[in-house]
């Protein structure tokens, strides 16, 4: 990676925690990122993974909503299918 790269990519974080912070409600890195490159956000098996770690350390799926910017019964139903095509895959191997 060359320097103009590192420098570019330092400013897109920059800018991303500045939206984050900046935002009238709470705002993953992620989302304000998505802001910048126009594109929308997903979430990925990473966030899926890092929602069971939590749920398994007690947090709620309204908690949940809130951090992610959603609603309780929209994480439920990802997490539900999640596991669901995460056992099958584990089965499948």
């Amino acid at each position: 990676m060359s320097q103009v790269e590192s420098i570019l990519d330092l400013r897109y974080n920059l800018a991303a925690l500045a939206i984050a912070i900046c935002s009238e409600e709470f705002m993953l890195p992620d989302e304000a990122l998505s802001i910048i490159e126009e594109k929308k956000f997903i979430l990925g098996n990473e966030d899926l993974e890092d929602m069971l770690r939590l749920r398994d350390q007690g947090v709620t799926y309204r908690e949940l909503a809130e951090i992610y910017n959603s609603t309780d019964s929209n994480i439920h139903h990802r997490l539900k299918r999640y596991t669901k095509k995460r056992t099958y895959s584990r089965q499948a191997k």
